[in-house]
C-alpha cells in the first residue's frame, strides 16, 4: 500500500547438477527442472575385455587383449575357447610305428613324422642328444613354464620332477609331449626351484634351475 506497486520476489530455481550425458530444461508448467537422458548401454564385450566407464569422455572404455597362442609342438592345435576364455591345446604325438627298441625311430619335428634311423644313427650318442636336448622358458616364470625337447626317442618313459630347494618333490608328471606346460602357480609360490629329468627308474638325467616371480 505505501507503494502502490506489486513487489515481486523469488528466484528461479538453480539448473540441477547433471551427468555428462543428461540435459536439464526448465519447464514452467511444473515450475521444476526436467533431467533427460540415459547412460549409454554398456558394450558387449569379450571375455577377457574390460568396460569402464569413463565421465570425462562421456564414452566406456574398453580394455584387455586376447591372451597370446601358447606355443605348439608340430602336432598340437590350438584352440580358442570363450566359455573358458582360455586357449585349449589338442593333439597327441603320433604313435611311434615300432616300439622293437627306443632308438630305431625318431621324430622329426621338420616333417612332425617318426624316421627310422639307419645303422650309423643308432647309438649310445643318440641317447646323449635327447636327453640335453631339453629347454625351458620363460625363466624366470610368473606361472606358465613350457618345457620342450625334440626327440622323444630316449624320454620313453621318462618324468619331470620339480623340487624345491631343500629337495622336496612338489610336483610331477611323465613326458608325453614334445611340448608340455606346467601351471607352478597350482602347486608353488615364489621362490627359485630345480626340474629334474629322471629315467625309469628314478635316475636323475638333466637338471635346470626354475625361478618363479
Amino acid at each position: 500500500d505505501s507503494t502502490c506497486k506489486w513487489n515481486i520476489s523469488g528466484n528461479k530455481p538453480v539448473q540441477p547438477i547433471i551427468t555428462c550425458y543428461q540435459k536439464a530444461t526448465w519447464v514452467d508448467s511444473t515450475c521444476k527442472w526436467n533431467i533427460s537422458g540415459n547412460k549409454p548401454v554398456q558394450p558387449i564385450i569379450t571375455c577377457y575385455q574390460k568396460a569402464t566407464w569413463v565421465d570425462s569422455t562421456c564414452k566406456w572404455n574398453i580394455s584387455g587383449n586376447k591372451p597370446v597362442q601358447p606355443i605348439i609342438a608340430c602336432y598340437q592345435k590350438a584352440t580358442w575357447v570363450d566359455s573358458t576364455c582360455l586357449w585349449k591345446v589338442t593333439g597327441d604325438l603320433p604313435q611311434k610305428p615300432s616300439k622293437d627298441t627306443v632308438l630305431k625311430f625318431k621324430f622329426d619335428t621338420i616333417q612332425c613324422s617318426w624316421i627310422k634311423l639307419d645303422s650309423n644313427q643308432v647309438g649310445l650318442n643318440n641317447i646323449t642328444e635327447s636327453i640335453s636336448s631339453v629347454s625351458i622358458f620363460p625363466n624366470p616364470t610368473n606361472n606358465v613354464l613350457i618345457i620342450e625337447t625334440h626327440n622323444m626317442d630316449a624320454l620313453e618313459n621318462y618324468y619331470y620332477k620339480i623340487v624345491d630347494l631343500n629337495g622336496k618333490e612338489i610336483f610331477s608328471t611323465q613326458v608325453k609331449n614334445l611340448h608340455t606346460e606346467i601351471y607352478m602357480n597350482s602347486f608353488a609360490s615364489k621362490g627359485v626351484y630345480i626340474l629334474n629329468m629322471t629315467d625309469a627308474n628314478g635316475k636323475s638325467i638333466e637338471m635346470k634351475k626354475i625361478i618363479l616371480e
